[in-house]
């Protein structure tokens, strides 16, 4: 049994908050570690897609604290951008099942050399933070774990999340990635939900157009199915997540910076030249995040 298990998870945020109280439903000791760098204890809130509150215990550790123990896991939930400055801390952590959930893909030969070893995950689990220690699950999905046996794997389960474990994750993560790359540039620069990418007629085409771009670039890496296959996959993704808004748009409200590189950018640099949708919405959210210029000096 995976309860009584210890449990880190580095970045509070929104999938850090839900996993955490995933993780405590399921019997396992929880901590947190976070940019307020010392021990605290706060109390949680999570509400689930039925509308129903969860109160759970927040206890943060310093990072000190949290090297001198040892894990059964460790859930790096930061952003994906932040994972350079993050994960020399975390090869200092002692733990068999470090686990990296993080949209996109061209971080792993990084982690690779940092890590003695590490575990990806994919999820589609919907969340959004609407709090300091509030979020929102908006959306029941599932998470697929690159490995066998895991702590992980078994405490997601009893809390009653979809969880499954795969050897080989690589066509799990081009799909997602497909998915962000369909969707998440479009919503974020029209700052509207998912499901308004299927409901207008001009922005479906876009999304066509997308996926028709991505897909031979993915199937060098491994995605095994064509355009067709591919665009059902996303159109399903939108109608069953109409409501949500993506996560690239609640970075962008929140004036945080964006997983560019790791989602459209990579794309581009494996096609450059190929891609000129992708490449437009790319450079307009460069444009769109891009800090505003200085005014001129006046002359005297």
């Amino acid at each position: 049994m995976a309860a009584g298990s210890q449990v880190l998870i580095v970045g509070p945020g929104a999938l850090g908050l839900l996993f955490g109280h995933a993780f405590h439903r399921a019997g396992a000791r929880v901590f947190f570690v976070g940019r307020q760098g010392r021990e605290e204890r706060h109390i949680g809130t999570l509400y689930d897609p039925e509308g129903r509150r969860h109160r759970f215990p927040l206890r943060f550790l310093s990072p000190e604290q949290a090297q001198a123990q040892a894990w059964d896991a460790v859930w790096v939930t930061v952003k994906t951008y932040s994972l350079q400055a993050v994960v020399p801390w975390v090869a200092r952590v002692s733990s068999p099942e470090v686990v990296f959930p993080q949209n996109g893909i061209g971080f792993e030969g990084d982690l690779q050399q940092r890590l003695a070893g590490f575990v990806r995950a994919v999820t589609s689990e919907g969340a959004t933070r609407t709090g300091r220690f509030t979020v929102q699950h908006r959306g029941r999905g599932q998470t697929f774990l690159g490995g066998r046996g895991l702590v992980s794997t078994r405490l997601l389960q009893q809390a009653g999340l979809a969880a499954e474990e795969r050897p080989d994750l690589r066509p799990i993560v081009l799909a997602k990635l497909l998915a962000n790359v369909a969707i998440n540039p479009l919503t974020a620069l029209l700052r509207v939900p998912n499901g308004t990418l299927r409901q207008n007629p001009h922005l479906w085409t876009l999304v066509q157009q997308i996926v028709a771009e991505t897909v031979p670039v993915l199937r060098r890496h491994g995605y095994p199915f064509g355009p067709e296959e591919a665009l059902r996959f996303v159109e399903e993704i939108v109608v069953r997540t109409a409501q949500n808004r993506s996560s690239m748009l609640q970075d962008l409200e929140a004036g945080r910076p964006l997983e560019l590189d790791f989602l459209t950018g990579w794309l581009l640099r494996q096609a450059p030249g190929a891609l000129p949708t992708v490449q437009t919405l790319h450079h307009l959210l460069l444009v769109l995040t891009a800090p505003a210029p200085s005014p001129p000096a006046k002359e005297d």
